[in-house]
């Protein structure tokens, strides 16, 4: 046999052996996977309480194969230790449970109010720091303890990590809530200009269930203040998420004779246009909106399928957005907090300007006039033109 021939069979079979190798591999009976956490003030000073909540693997398989809930028992548990840090405290839960504690599968990390006011950096490290942890986990602060909300009632989900996970995403895109992940979390607090943000919910401890009830405010990384839904939708607005919703305004004719009537316009998508311009030495913002609606539903029994009447739902529609922009504009302002990124955008388009500012720029922000500018599309009314009752005539 040749030489060449030689070192490339050798080689070949090295190949084999490295790409065989299970060096780092795990076994999936030794591996207790983790849906949600929660962290909370500890009794003693300087302590946290951590709590996990462990998928039980048979628990699950057994629903599977008989039908959801069937074997009576919760397809989840979860397990609480106290640490002076994160790791620690993940360490002790560790030596409390016959598995190892895997985070690959992790969907929601839940705060407290009361420990979110304290800084959330010094928590957040190991979680952004350790390859393992999920960048995808959503961010959430609950307005009291946070492992309470762990034993939260679901009815359509496995546990209520995945209930919470749907619930955000489910709202997000509705425009109802915020969806911030450990990574757009971390992002946001590593930057001079944009606040942090997180979806913020309550939990009723009588019949154990959960509502998103708006969006939790940092400054830097402590929690000051609390957006609720119709302050958050009018920061999604600005920021360019919302992806659709709802929104009810009053019938447009005032000799309806139903005139407390309402009309339902749903918002089929829309795009933000937010640009910055500075005008002697002064930051200003000019925001354009463009939504698209349609007509969903009307209470009032009137012709709303004129010209005049399509333009009165419009003007009322952009009404309503601009009013929902400045209340979340003024809540911002109120503290210092900005939140829509309004910083960023000078910094991308007027750099030496936001040098000169950044140090700053907390006092300048509650000052900076903006425009609004909306501009609605009907697209359609449905399959009636008139309402049911002016047909009966």
């Amino acid at each position: 046999m040749q030489p060449a021939k030689k070192i490339i069979i050798i080689g070949l079979i090295m190949l084999s052996l490295l790409t065989t190798s299970c060096w780092n591999s795990r076994e999936l009976n030794e591996l207790a996977f983790v849906s949600a956490i929660a962290i909370d003030q500890g009794s003693e000073p300087e302590t946290i309480d951590l709590t996990l909540q462990i998928f039980k693997p048979a628990e699950m398989q057994s629903d599977n194969e008989q039908g959801s809930g069937s074997s009576g028992s919760k397809p989840y548990y979860n397990v609480t230790a106290t640490g002076q840090t994160v790791f620690e405290a993940i360490r002790k839960v560790s030596h409390m449970i016959d598995r190892r504690p895997y985070f690959q599968h992790l969907q929601v990390i839940i705060f407290s109010e009361e420990i979110a006011k304290t800084g959330l950096a010094q928590y957040l490290d190991l979680l952004t720091r350790d390859v393992e942890f999920r960048r995808t986990s959503f961010v959430l602060i609950c307005k009291d303890k946070a492992k309470d909300v762990l034993d939260a009632k679901t009815e359509l989900t496995k546990t209520p990590g995945d209930s919470f996970e749907h619930m955000i995403k489910k709202s997000a895109n509705a425009s109802l809530a915020v969806g911030i992940n450990l990574l757009e979390f971390g992002q946001r607090l590593m930057t001079e200009s944009t606040a942090p943000l997180a979806s913020y919910l309550e939990f009723n401890s009588e019949d154990k269930s959960v509502r998103l009830t708006g969006a939790a405010i940092f400054k830097e990384d402590m929690l000051c203040s609390i957006l609720n839904e119709k302050e958050t939708r009018g920061l999604l607005w600005l920021i360019d998420k919302i992806k659709a919703g709802i929104s009810v305004v009053k019938c447009p004719n005032p000799d309806c004779p139903k005139p407390d009537g309402k009309v339902s316009l749903e918002i089929i998508n829309s795009r933000t246009d937010l640009k910055p311009e500075i005008k002697n030495d002064q930051a200003q913002f000019h925001v354009k909106i463009h939504p698209r609606i349609r007509l969903g539903e009307q209470t009032c029994p009137c012709d709303l399928s004129t010209p005049d009447k399509i333009e009165d739902l419009k003007n009322y529609l952009i009404e309503e957005i601009t009013q929902e922009i400045n209340i979340a504009l003024k809540k911002s302002r109120e503290v210092n907090c900005d939140i829509f990124g309004f910083g960023e955008k000078i910094w991308q388009r007027y750099p030496k300007y936001w040098c000169d500012h950044a140090t700053k720029w907390e006092e300048e922000f509650p000052e900076i006039p903006l425009e609004i500018e909306v501009h609605t599309h009907l697209e359609e009314t449905g399959m009636s033109i008139k309402p049911m009752r002016s047909l009966k005539k």
